[in-house]
């Protein structure tokens, strides 16, 4: 796996920009639900607690004009009991007073109290980091989520993926592909096999982008639905086909988000099954990846592992054993001084390690630029192993 941060040097501007552009309209939906309530708290105190249908055509119509909240029937569905529509009587649409609502709607001195703390603390929900698993931040968040139980039957309007955020336009301002561009990953920081391109056509139309992985899973933990840290931008294989509903924690998985120094967390090896595989002539060889930090770091161990495991990542590369073979050949066949007699080749017009490099093994040396190209991290840490790297000087 490789480090988003290592790869982008402006995370946090573009966390910004869509942490900005996200709360504006969570904090719309948020206002029209704290609005609803408190006329329904209102009509509850004015004429009980009986089975008076409301009119809310007009009174709700001005609640949404008032928040810009968007399809105000299909958010009022969010607390209606499962195949309850909203009838249409003299042109005024209605709810049966209380006989439709879910039961977890009915306290509305409650729910109002939770809309508003929602309200206050909805940015810094959308902007969580926890990296560094940092106690502070984990507790906060758990407050939260614990706090804002009582009004799950709402969180999945407000903090809306499938319904909002994955169907934005591309001319909007800010949206799915807009985030992925700004990232600029082009190869998947879960495993760096897959292409990750985000591609709009000449007309402004979608062509392509990365599937954004839920990190912590929607289905509980519907508060980070549109959380910037939680939303991985990520290849179909690793998203849908190996993780999909899988329960990842921090404390067992490693978000690319989280630190990871030049990528150094993992490290690839390989063992040469034949001798033929060994001098590179087969591709007898087999290809792993293992933790690579401090060993007297269980945690940090245990999560790089888990995203080994979850990910099957050993299983992937074996298929890559052919990268291998040609890195394994070219050692062979140049005495280990591979880089050496390429820059060598190109004396008139001197050439750095990481361009030799590139030449000689048409990938990227610098850490920074793993993300722009497919099996980067692969290609250098076995290069690194067969000591292929002398600078010539």
């Amino acid at each position: 796996m490789i480090s988003i941060r290592e790869c982008v040097s402006d995370v946090d501007l573009i966390r910004d920009e869509h942490v900005t552009f996200v709360n504006s309209y969570t904090e719309r939906v948020i206002g029209f639900y704290l609005d609803v309530f408190k006329y329904l708290k209102k009509l509850e105190d004015t004429k009980g607690k009986g089975k008076t249908k409301i009119k809310i055509n007009r009174d709700i119509k001005e609640i949404k004009n008032k928040n810009k909240s968007g399809d105000y029937k299909d958010l009022l569905k969010a607390f209606l009991n499962k195949g309850c529509a909203l009838s249409k009587e003299d042109k005024a649409y209605q709810i049966k007073y209380r006989d439709n609502w879910i039961d977890s709607s009915i306290n509305l001195t409650d729910v109002i109290s939770r809309l508003e703390n929602l309200k206050i603390n909805s940015k810094k929900i959308l902007e969580f980091n926890f990296d560094g698993n940092s106690l502070a931040i984990q507790r906060s968040y758990k407050l939260l989520q614990l706090f804002h139980t009582d009004i799950s039957f709402l969180l999945g309007k407000i903090f809306d993926y499938d319904g909002w955020f994955s169907l934005l336009d591309n001319h909007k301002s800010w949206g799915p592909y807009q985030l992925t561009k700004k990232l600029n990953l082009n190869s998947c920081p879960y495993c760096n096999r897959q292409y990750t391109f985000t591609v709009i056509n000449l007309k402004g139309g979608k062509v392509a982008r990365p599937e954004l992985d839920h990190f912590l899973p929607q289905s509980k933990h519907p508060l980070l639905a549109l959380s910037f840290y939680n939303l991985i931008p990520s290849c179909h294989v690793c998203n849908s086909s190996v993780k999909g509903s899988a329960d990842t924690k921090y404390e067992t998985h490693l978000n690319p988000y989280e630190k990871n120094d030049k990528h150094s967390l993992m490290r690839f090896t390989y063992v040469p099954q034949t001798y033929e595989g060994a001098v590179g002539l087969t591709e007898e060889v087999d290809v792993e990846l293992k933790y690579n930090g401090d060993s007297a770091d269980t945690i940090t161990k245990a999560k790089v592992e888990g995203n080994i495991d979850l990910f099957c990542l050993n299983d992937l590369y074996k298929n890559h054993s052919d990268n291998v073979q040609e890195i394994i050949r070219k050692r062979e066949v140049s005495g280990d001084k591979y880089i050496e007699i390429m820059q060598k080749t190109f004396t008139d017009f001197p050439i750095k390690i990481e361009d030799a490099y590139r030449l000689a093994y048409g990938n990227y040396y610098l850490e920074k630029d793993f993300s722009r190209r497919a099996l980067s991290k692969l290609t250098k840490d076995i290069a690194i192993e067969l000591d292929t790297l002398i600078e010539y000087k």
